[in-house]
């Protein structure tokens, strides 16, 4: 059997109902349910939204206690992370309200959800930027994952935001590796 015939026996052992409008005559399948979201990438939304106010919290407290040598150098660097990362934060969470959801909005859960745990005991400017480095490398994590599952459920808007998001941290974990290097 060729595909034509194929795909005309489908298109006949398919169920559907007829709508007449005016004088035409129009096919229309059967109501299919709607996609059902998947929790799993709201979850992982949230995880990621947690962890960038973790970040961005960490990267804030560093800023204000920095001190040394490099002092300037490192306020500067601190801010404009915490600063970029900030409006992250809020991006993230618009996102989670166009997915017709609503974002962690408790500060307990936000620290039960987010990876980045943020240690501000540090003071020696070394060891934040190994700290930041490192939980930048979690915020990645959370956000590939984050993107697997928009792509998985055909989210293009959400897949392109998280796309854009990686790159943006893998741009400050450029900065923070290169401002380590040479002490």
């Amino acid at each position: 059997m060729d595909l034509m015939k194929k795909l005309s026996k489908k298109a006949k052992e398919r169920k559907s109902s007829v709508v007449a409008v005016s004088e035409e005559v129009i096919e229309q399948p059967e109501e299919q349910p709607e996609p059902t979201q998947d929790s799993s990438l709201i979850h992982f939304m949230n995880v990621l939204l947690s962890s960038e106010f973790c970040f961005y919290f960490q990267a804030h407290t560093f800023h204000w206690n920095v001190e040394g040598i490099n002092f300037t150098e490192y306020h500067d660097l601190f801010s404009k992370i915490y600063s970029q990362v900030f409006d992250f934060v809020d991006v993230i969470a618009e996102q989670i309200r166009a997915l017709d959801e609503f974002p962690v909005s408790n500060l307990n859960l936000v620290l039960d959800l987010s990876p980045v745990k943020p240690n501000n005991t540090e003071s020696n400017p070394r060891d934040m930027v190994k700290s930041l480095l490192l939980n930048n490398g979690l915020i990645i994590q959370s956000a590939t994952l984050a993107y697997d599952l928009a792509e998985k459920q055909n989210k293009l808007g959400l897949s392109n935001f998280l796309q854009d998001l990686i790159d943006k941290h893998n741009k400050i974990g450029w900065m923070l590796r290169a401002s380590s290097k040479g002490e």
